[in-house]
């Protein structure tokens, strides 16, 4: 009963939902305007979608693709970015170090998580080199350029050397492999040691000078069983799973080469908001900053994006009502947008909750 009740307040106390782009009387240039002239063509060769899936099935990985590992969102104190989290309904786990000088906590589900991060020791973070990929420092040059918010997305791997392959066949850039160790205290109060290979790629727009404001890497778990609760979490909100992750880019369409080969599979969707690539686990998608605002509030995008940036996160909840008494109880201001609940930003995060029983694909709306 609570949860019906608080589902029915936050309903009828959020504003209508503004007309979507699609039906707006602003012109678009996907409607019937005279064609744009497109800058230079990237020098790396003819837009050509490669074929990721057969170069990641001859490399000897899967060829379903990659879903969602995990997502990592930055702030500048570890204990502020917690609280938010957690007046939001999710139950984090203990402290984690890393040896770079940043800690974190991280919100669990089945195989899939959020990592909330932030710099404890600055003195440890090591100098960038050459060809390397140095995580402490992303971390710092995003909070110093950008703020809080979604930095990171991680898509799950089982061989580090097949996604390497991968990604220079298909003409991403490369960092130098990346491993290392930590300890976790896991759900019993015990420490275990976890520790993670990681594949860093660069992706690009197909135009000359467009670039990606995110890190996007994969992620192999070397003991997965050490890592991954036999139980995930309950928590509070019903929260289940993340279901999508949300970025923005001017032109979403500049991008679709790139991310179907980091994410090892040819299945983007298209409509006038975005695209979406249906992963096996979770779905990502790129939309315009009309779509995303629309979807998210006016507030959820309060810098426009010069190239592909990550900017939202949507789980899904068991129970919906009850997710609604928790954004209530934490004292959020929320939009009812497109059968969800959004809260617009939560240090820099558009969060939105949706009902997690099964819906058959859709037109992004």
């Amino acid at each position: 009963m609570r949860g019906s009740s608080a589902a029915k307040s936050l309903r009828a106390s959020c504003s209508p939902a503004p007309r979507s782009p699609a039906a707006s009387s602003t012109p678009r240039r996907w409607r019937s305007d005279p064609p744009v002239p497109r800058p230079e063509r990237d020098p790396r060769g003819p837009a050509v979608t490669p074929i990721p899936t057969l170069v990641r099935a001859i490399a000897g990985g899967p060829p379903a693709g990659r879903g969602v590992d995990h997502v990592v969102v930055v702030g500048h104190a570890l204990d502020r970015l917690s609280d938010a989290w957690h007046r939001l309904g999710f139950r984090t786990t203990e402290i984690g170090v890393h040896p770079w000088g940043t800690i974190n906590r991280t919100i669990r589900f089945d195989h899939s998580f959020v990592e909330l991060l932030a710099i404890a020791e600055p003195g440890r973070i090591p100098p960038t080199e050459s060809g390397a990929f140095s995580f402490g420092g992303f971390v710092a040059d995003r909070l110093a350029r950008r703020g809080e918010g979604l930095a990171m997305l991680a898509l799950a791997s089982d061989d580090p050397d097949a996604d390497r392959a991968a990604f220079a066949a298909a003409g991403l850039g490369l960092a130098a492999p990346f491993g290392f160790e930590r300890q976790a205290v896991a759900e019993d109060g015990s420490e275990r040691t976890v520790g993670f290979d990681l594949t860093f790629a660069t992706l690009r727009g197909s135009r000359i000078g467009e670039s990606c404001d995110a890190g996007f890497f994969t992620c192999r778990h070397r003991v997965p069983d050490d890592f991954w609760d036999a139980v995930p979490p309950r928590h509070p909100n019903t929260a289940v799973g993340l279901s999508a992750i949300v970025a923005v880019a001017p032109d979403p369409a500049d991008y679709h080469i790139d991310l179907e080969a980091f994410a090892g599979l040819r299945a983007l969707r298209a409509s006038s908001f975005g695209l979406a690539l249906d992963l096996p686990r979770g779905t990502l998608e790129v939309l315009t900053p009309a779509a995303f605002r629309w979807r998210h509030g006016a507030d959820s995008l309060p810098i426009e994006p010069r190239g592909l940036s990550l900017a939202g996160l949507r789980f899904a909840v068991a129970d919906f009502g009850e997710a609604a008494a928790q954004l209530i109880a934490g004292g959020f201001p929320v939009l009812d947008r497109a059968e969800s609940f959004v809260v617009a930003d939560v240090a820099g995060v558009a969060v939105a909750f949706e009902p997690a029983s099964p819906r058959p694909p859709q037109e992004l709306r």
